[in-house]
C-alpha cells in the first residue's frame, strides 16, 4: 500500500482497498479472515496433485495451495497496516469499514496467544511464532492509531485488550 501511494498509483491503491472491503464482507462474524483468495475474490483452489503429468515432469506437480485452510495470524497485521496507510495517505475508511476493523481487532486480541502456521506455512503443525505475535501487535498498534485519528473506534477499549500482547512480544523478542 505504501509503495502504491508513494509512487502515485492512487487508483490502484483505491481498487485494492475496494477489493479488501469486499473480502471483509465475507469474513466470519467473529472477525476472522481466510488466509488467501483467488484474484477474483473467490476461494483459493484446494491443493491437488496432477498425477497425469507425473511421467513428464520430475517430482509432483501441484495446483492450488494447502495453506488456504491454515491459520496465519500475521495476515491481520498486514491488513491493518494497509488500512492505516490508506486512511493516512488516501481516503478515510467508511463507518462500515470501521465496524469490520473492530471485529478484526477483537479477533486478534482474543487469539494472538494461539499457535499458527505462520508466514512459513508449516504443513504438519502449528507453532507459537514470534513473527505472528509481532504482526498481531501491528494489528493492534494500527487500530490504536486509526482510533486516535478518527474518534470512531474506542482507543481505550483497544488499549485494554492489547497490553498483554505487547508485553508478550517484548518478552519474546529479546534473547537474554
Amino acid at each position: 500500500m505504501y509503495a502504491l501511494l508513494r509512487l502515485g498509483y492512487t487508483g490502484e491503491a483505491e481498487r485494492f482497498m475496494k477489493w479488501i472491503a469486499a473480502r471483509r464482507r465475507d469474513c466470519s462474524s467473529n472477525g476472522s479472515l481466510r488466509v488467501m483468495y483467488a484474484v477474483d475474490g473467490e476461494d483459493a483452489l484446494e491443493e491437488a496433485t496432477l498425477d497425469s503429468l507425473a511421467s513428464e515432469v520430475p517430482g509432483q506437480v501441484r495446483v492450488g495451495n494447502e495453506a488456504r485452510d491454515q491459520t496465519q495470524l500475521d495476515v491481520y497485521g498486514a491488513l491493518l497496516d494497509s488500512l492505516y496507510l490508506y486512511n493516512k495517505y488516501g481516503q478515510a475508511i467508511s463507518y462500515e469499514g470501521w465496524r469490520h476493523v473492530t471485529r478484526t481487532v477483537d479477533y486478534v486480541v482474543e487469539h494472538w496467544r494461539e499457535a499458527d502456521h505462520g508466514i512459513w506455512e508449516f504443513r504438519n503443525s502449528t507453532r507459537p511464532l514470534l513473527h505472528s505475535r509481532l504482526m498481531c501487535w501491528v494489528t493492534v498498534d494500527r487500530a490504536l492509531r486509526l482510533a486516535e485519528r478518527s474518534y470512531v473506534l474506542s482507543a481505550r477499549r483497544i488499549r485494554a485488550g492489547s497490553a498483554r500482547l505487547m508485553q508478550s512480544v517484548a518478552n519474546c523478542a529479546w534473547i537474554r
